[in-house]
């Protein structure tokens, strides 16, 4: 019988296989496989919006997807035969047993020290439903989807890694365009429902459909309408408010139900302005008109406050003050004397940063002395009507974020702006509350607002005054560039090459691979009570009175933590605000944002940052560093290879930002942008939504 050629040629494949195999001493190793699940959202690099998404379009698009995201993943392997290898990698949906190919059978060569990167990208899947629509995200109850990877040597050796991912929503509904003014006749009644729900126009999602959405008055709670019964400054007055926008959130805690706290939660303002039907008893002649502004020593309108008018017998509703910090009881009949309190109690984190431990240490010590009456009331954090060290132990921990909130005080006191303080130095005898003797038809009283811990008046008293926040300049904190691998224990140096002097700093620390242990110095007083430890965040501050000399090749502190995956710390580390607000102090209480910066060897190097953020719709900032000055392109083009945005300038060495904002663009959807040097372009996606 004659042979077949085909068998012979694939026995001969077999045989050699075997052979190889045989003097192959192990087969490929995976080096960084995860040991546990990952947890992915769009805030994760790799992690984007197939443009095809109904943010792009609409939800009337029957083309369009949502809840399904395309993801770009890598991972390392080690190969002990050969110079070749040849991987795939399957996705199974849900962690069923249906395999839909990632990446077909492809070879990759391996590098000088016989390792090779294997990549999957979700977009560039043979499946088609997968590469364009991307990988739709798991459900709460069945959390994971399953990615197997599988690599081949040339000894025909074997290996695999597969990894359980969790694929979320993170992203909040979002309003396409500005709502204007809503005029609302107020009724016969005098009282009229308002609906939430009516007050959001464009509104649009990633996943949830209009209809999904839940609309609030309340940001902490699920209150989808609310009652207005003559409770608003007055007939032809523009009210600026705020509704609450959920999405259809995920049933994380397998309850059968999805609670206001699973769901992803935007802000929504919006203007209401009630005229006046002629018929309702609202504002008419009889009753007093009670009213006034609340703001901080330094003249900054204080919103969110909820003042209350109190009487024995009589009940008012509270008035919660708007941007202007204006409250008014309009035409309310009241007896003579009334009482006049003001309240707020949120975020007491707002404005408390390691410079305001600094005051008050100075002023402990005779330094500075804290001569303001209003700034000694904010000193005293744990209310015991005075300053002690025990006060700058309750800040830390407030700023660290072992505390959300100070025990034993508010996040707000205040004081009537006609109060004479008795003694300046001991100003904690003071009128929390008013009681005003009402004569004629008007009456009006002020209040001071004082955000306890905020020494330096850095609190942010209106939403008004988050977009204005000052934006400190960079200052690279360096770090080795460094390798590591599971489970191994590691030090991180943090230098700063750039300041002559320092005397504090706060931040926080964040890394998806490492769980941090400790922080320590030689070179400055840097102990236990100066750190906390989240698992996967570190929270610092640390100051000192004196400036401490710095030379760049000195290591300001060490961070010492042990490593859940194997990964390289300049790729993995970040400084953020999670928790701690990121900030550098020099003399003179000079403030700086801390920008963390790797060191390269070869002298001349470029790092680029991801984009922040990315996806974005009015500004985004592109982050990179140079070894050593010189000229930076920047060049931005469209999907078709169109040139839309070039910019070029010379930059000195360290960290650097460049900012794009949307007027600069007539594009949107996904560009393409790469930052050129003499020596390096590295290239990146980003996507401009409008």
């Amino acid at each position: 019988m004659k042979a077949n050629p085909t068998s012979l040629v694939a026995g001969l494949i077999l045989f050699m296989s075997g052979l190889n195999a045989a003097f192959s001493q192990t087969g490929p190793e995976f080096i960084n496989c995860p040991a546990s699940p990952l947890s992915l959202c769009m805030n994760d690099p790799g992690v984007r919006l197939p443009l095809n998404n109904q943010i792009y379009s609409s939800e009337s698009d029957t083309n369009a997807t949502s809840c399904s995201v395309h993801i770009t993943q890598s991972i390392k392997v080690k190969s002990n035969c050969g110079h070749q290898l040849q991987y795939g990698v399957q996705l199974f949906l849900d962690d069923t047993s249906t395999a839909y190919t990632l990446v077909p059978l492809k070879e990759v060569t391996i590098n000088s020290i016989d390792e090779a990167e294997l990549i999957f990208d979700s977009e560039l899947s043979p499946v088609n439903f997968i590469g364009e629509n991307g990988i739709p995200y798991t459900s709460g109850c069945n959390p994971y989807h399953r990615v197997k990877w599988f690599v081949i040597d040339s000894c025909g050796e074997f290996a695999t890694c597969e990894v359980l991912m969790e694929l979320y929503d993170c992203a909040t509904p979002f309003d396409t365009t500005s709502v204007p003014v809503t005029a609302i006749p107020f009724p016969l009644g005098g009282q009229i429902t308002l609906f939430a729900k009516d007050f959001a126009r464009n509104i649009t999602d990633d996943c949830s459909s209009f209809e999904d959405l839940l609309f609030s008055f309340k940001p902490e709670e699920y209150m989808p309408s609310m009652l207005y019964v003559c409770n608003f400054p007055g007939f032809g007055i523009e009210i600026p408010s705020t509704l609450w926008i959920a999405d259809k959130g995920k049933d994380i805690n397998c309850d059968g139900s999805i609670s206001w706290e699973e769901r992803n939660i935007s802000p929504y303002p919006f203007t209401i302005l009630f005229l006046d039907n002629g018929v309702n008893d609202c504002f008419k002649p009889d009753g007093v008109q009670i009213s006034g502004k609340i703001f901080t020593n330094d003249s900054k309108p204080i919103e969110l406050v909820s003042v209350n008018l109190t009487s024995p017998g009589h009940v008012f509703p509270t008035y919660i003050t708007t941007q202007n910090g204006e409250y008014n009881f309009n035409h309310v009949v009241v007896p003579a004397d009334v009482t006049i309190s003001a309240d707020r109690d949120d975020n007491h984190r707002n404005g408390v940063t390691t410079l305001d431990m600094v005051k008050i240490q100075k002023h402990l010590l005779g330094k500075e002395i804290i001569t303001s009456p209003y700034d000694l009331i904010a000193a005293d954090a744990n209310n015991s009507e005075s300053l002690s060290a025990f006060d700058l132990v309750e800040l830390r921990k407030l700023i660290l974020g072992v505390y959300t909130q100070l025990p034993n005080n508010k996040s707000w006191r205040f004081v009537a702006k006609d109060y004479v303080f008795s003694d300046t130095t001991y100003p904690w005898i003071h009128a929390d509350e008013i009681t005003l003797h009402v004569i004629g038809d008007t009456a009006k009283q002020d209040f001071i607002g004082i955000k306890v811990g905020d020494i330096n008046h850095s609190a942010k008293a209106s939403l008004q005054s988050i977009f204005t926040r000052e934006v400190y300049p960079p200052v690279a904190l360096t770090i080795p560039a460094m390798h590591y691998e599971e489970h191994e224990i590691i030090d991180i140096d943090f230098s700063l090459a750039d300041l002559k002097s320092f005397n504090g700093f706060q931040f926080t620390l964040y890394s998806p691979d490492l769980e941090f242990i400790s922080a320590s110095s030689s070179l400055i007083d840097l102990g236990e009570e100066n750190y906390a430890l989240f698992d996967d965040k570190m929270t610092l501050s640390w100051f000192s009175l004196d400036e401490i000399i710095n030379h760049p090749e000195n290591v300001v502190f060490t961070v010492k933590a042990i490593s859940k995956n194997a990964g390289d710390v300049q790729n993995s580390l970040q400084i953020n605000s999670d928790i701690t607000e990121a900030e550098l102090y020099s003399g003179n209480e000079w403030v700086f944002t801390p920008k963390l910066v790797s060191n390269k060897k070869d002298g001349d190097g470029m790092t680029v940052y991801a984009p922040k953020p990315n996806p974005w719709s009015t500004q985004c900032t592109i982050p990179f560093s140079l070894e050593k000055s010189g000229n930076v392109i920047l060049m931005i083009y469209n999907t078709d290879g169109k040139l839309v945005f070039r910019d070029e300038k010379s930059y000195a060495s360290g960290y650097h930002e460049i900012t794009l904002n949307t007027i600069d663009f007539r594009e949107e959807g996904l560009l393409f942008y790469a930052i050129q040097n003499e020596n390096e372009q590295p290239i990146g996606k980003m996507i401009l939504i409008k």
